[in-house]
């Protein structure tokens, strides 16, 4: 009989065996335990099933998945106990004694959401972190051979996030890169600046069309030219802001960044020349400053990062305590990959408009004609550049770049990228510390795309 019992719960993938290492509780200890800050809670249904109704703070890892040790190992902490529950508390004990067998202190929710339901307990129906599904064996093969030829070519890879249809369906960290550690985004910085445009926009607070001198009545120069006179909020987004050369140098020195950006000369009528120009983010930082009263990492934190659930992010700052907006912002991979995913739903999450769809749109398609920082567009073909070759010469939107297989990206120097995939409905983001940034793009689009 003993014998029977044990095939038998083996064939609903319990094992007894592993019934001695966790404990099992009730709904009201399982609450009361779940106060506790260190205390990690995990659910381990479908997303599916997840998003219609869980815990409040809980991470999802579907206990099917082939590799889900694997993935609990890389994110859950072992110094913390693991309330694990699923729909009903059987697979979840299976749960429980696996990550117990691995060295976790685990606690498994008796009766799982149901009980927790018939008990009057809260559930929420918002996503936390992006669910996961288990990785396609061609999507495996594909990212062996990415980072194998990415390190044969000499890039330093940090971090690879693949989401399809909603779900996580690869992860990668490496090198320097940790999931738990934000990482430097230089430029992709620039994404979130235009964002946080777009809702003060939204707000009534601006215009794209007024005029930049118009926030800084103090700050200007002694004589100001007309060029300089009708330089616009939209001049600043599409890099056209009538600079012959990019005000460069004031990082490190107490000066006015403002003050500088309004004295440098504007050699050019605005909107008919591009230059790729980061103080003309900064000054989209400080605008929003100006006109919200807030700096703009905190402006976006209940707008954007707290729905996202991403942790309020270091943004380094000028002098006079203005976000940098074109550069100095830290995030974590999946946070990149949850701002892909949202610009994927065109604004959309968890059945909040974030962002309003038709920025998201305006933001997303060319704007301008474009070129690599640094380089200026009459110069392309004696460097050899080319709209077939080249991933910065596709068009830019509003401090975001078109790519050549038709999708858009966010993009940092040394290669961090937020990739926006809309025909694969797919965001891959990456961070590294990589000098050769075509070679990294070219990677993606002959590795990964096909694949998805």
């Amino acid at each position: 009989m003993k014998k029977m019992l044990t095939l038998l719960l083996a064939a609903i993938g319990l094992n007894t065996a592993c019934s001695q290492n966790f404990e099992n509780m009730e709904v009201k200890e399982f609450a009361e335990l779940i106060a506790d800050p260190n205390v990690t809670i995990l659910d381990v249904r479908k997303a599916d099933e997840f998003a219609e109704g869980h815990i409040k703070g809980a991470i999802l890892l579907d206990q099917f998945q082939s590799d889900f040790v694997e993935q609990a190992q890389a994110k859950l902490p072992k110094d913390k106990t693991i309330a694990i529950y699923c729909r009903s508390g059987r697979r979840s004990a299976n749960a429980a004694g696996k990550l117990a067998d691995i060295g976790y202190k685990c606690v498994n929710l008796k009766g799982g959401i149901l009980a927790w339901k018939e008990a009057n307990m809260p559930v929420i129906k918002e996503m936390i972190d992006l669910p996961r599904a288990e990785t396609p064996d061609s999507v495996a093969q594909a990212m062996d051979g990415f980072f194998k030829q990415a390190a044969s070519d000499s890039m330093d890879i940090h971090s690879v996030m693949i989401v399809r249809d909603g779900s996580v369906i690869y992860s990668r960290w490496q090198s320097k890169g940790v999931d738990t550690v934000p990482h430097v985004l230089h430029s992709v910085s620039k994404t979130f600046t235009a964002t946080a445009v777009g809702l003060a926009i939204a707000d009534g607070k601006i215009a794209l069309t007024d005029k930049v001198i118009d926030f800084f009545p103090d700050k200007q120069p002694a004589e100001v030219s007309d060029n300089l006179k009708a330089m616009t909020v939209r001049d600043l987004l599409t890099m056209t802001c009538g600079h012959d050369v990019e005000p460069t140098g004031l990082r490190g020195k107490n000066v006015d960044w403002v003050t500088a950006f309004l004295a440098h000369p504007v050699v050019h009528k605005p909107g008919t020349f591009y230059l790729y120009n980061s103080l003309g983010t900064y000054m989209l930082s400080a605008i929003v400053q100006q006109v919200t009263g807030e700096k703009v990492v905190d402006y976006l934190d209940a707008r954007l990062f707290q729905p996202l659930h991403i942790d309020k992010p270091k943004w380094e700052e000028s002098p006079q305590g203005i976000n940098c907006g074109g550069w100095g912002l830290y995030l974590k991979t999946e946070d990149l990959a949850k701002m892909g995913q949202l610009l994927l739903q065109k604004g959309e999450w968890n059945g909040k408009q974030l962002i309003p769809a038709e920025w998201v749109a305006e933001m997303s398609k060319k704007q301008v004609e474009s070129i690599n920082p640094g380089t200026r567009i009459e110069q392309a073909e004696e460097r050899g550049m080319t709209k077939e070759t080249s991933d910065w010469m596709q068009g830019y939107g509003y401090q975001m770049w078109r790519c050549r297989p038709g999708c858009f990206r966010a993009d940092g120097a040394r290669g961090q990228y937020i990739i926006v995939v809309p025909d694969k409905n797919a965001v891959i983001a990456i961070t590294s510390d990589n000098g050769d940034l075509q070679g990294e793009l070219n990677l993606v689009w002959e590795r990964i795309l096909p694949v998805l």
